[in-house]
Formats: C-alpha cells, sequence, structure tokens
C-alpha cells in the first residue's frame, strides 16, 4: 500500500505516469469503496451501495490521485460529511454534489482552471463561507448552489 501511496503522490507531482497495473489496483480499490470507473471518459461515479456507506473520500484518495478523473458523481450522499480528499484532482471537468444533506463544507474542492460546474442542488447545510471561498477561487466557474439558482454561469450561458 505505501508503494501504490508514494506512485500516486509522484504521478500527482506529474514525474510519473501510472503503470496498466498501477491503474487496475486504483480501480479496484474504486470498485470495493462502492463507485464505478469509464475509462474513457475519465469519469467516476458513486454506485447505489457505495452512497449507503460513504462519509468522505479519503479510502479512496491515492486511487483519485492515479485516476484524475474529469468527472466525479457523488450524488445522494446522505451520509458524506466532506470532501476534503478532492484537493488531490488536477483536471477536474464536473463535481455533482448535489443531494448531499449533511455535507457543509466543500473546501476540498481544487481550483483547477480546467473545473467548469460544480452542482451542489440540494444539498442545504453548505455554509455561506465554504460556497464564498469556492466563488473566490474560481471565479469562471458555473456553481449550481442548493437552492437550485446558479452562480458565474459561463459566458455561453449568459
Amino acid at each position: 500500500m505505501l508503494a501504490f501511496a508514494v506512485l500516486a503522490l509522484l504521478s500527482n507531482l506529474g514525474l510519473a505516469a501510472p503503470s496498466p497495473a498501477e491503474k487496475k489496483q486504483a480501480i479496484a480499490m474504486l470498485t470495493v469503496a462502492g463507485f464505478t470507473w469509464e475509462e474513457s471518459t475519465r469519469a467516476l461515479e458513486i454506485t447505489d451501495e457505495g452512497r449507503a456507506k460513504l462519509r468522505d473520500l479519503s479510502a479512496i484518495q491515492s486511487a483519485l490521485e492515479i485516476l484524475q478523473p474529469r468527472t466525479l458523481d457523488l450524488t445522494s450522499c446522505p451520509l458524506l460529511e466532506n470532501v476534503d480528499a478532492l484537493r488531490v484532482l488536477r483536471t477536474p471537468v464536473s463535481i455533482n454534489l448535489c443531494e448531499c444533506p449533511i455535507l457543509k463544507t466543500v473546501d476540498g474542492i481544487p481550483a483547477a482552471s480546467t473545473l467548469k460546474k460544480v452542482y451542489l442542488f440540494q444539498s442545504p447545510h453548505i455554509s455561506t463561507e465554504s460556497l464564498d471561498a469556492i466563488e473566490k477561487r474560481l471565479p469562471k466557474i458555473y456553481l449550481v448552489l442548493p437552492d437550485g439558482t446558479g452562480l458565474n454561469p459561463p459566458r455561453e450561458e449568459r
């Protein structure tokens, strides 16, 4: 496991590309944790089984570092408390955290220039401070707020 974590760190720094075996190990880790991985689109989605038990993403952080998903769907996770492990993502495009009723902060959302949309609809307990911080870090992002309204729509949607 230590070698896997070291590889994840080197990959995150852009110093090493993961081998097929390391990618396979990361996908296996995600599968056990209740996720599905779509290689062609680099999309990670939580399964119904995973939703029922997910509290945070720390157990899959090294897999996130290795695979670098572009889209992440964590919709309807009733126990999700924090998303700090998302800080390891370098090239996300879309993160969906809708219907996560006890999620209070989204400070782990990375300040990646590739990130275009973050969905927080019906996640009512996210703090105003956390939302303000995202808006400041990512001024061009399209942010769907807990009440369903949007902030900072991209130019083509204005």
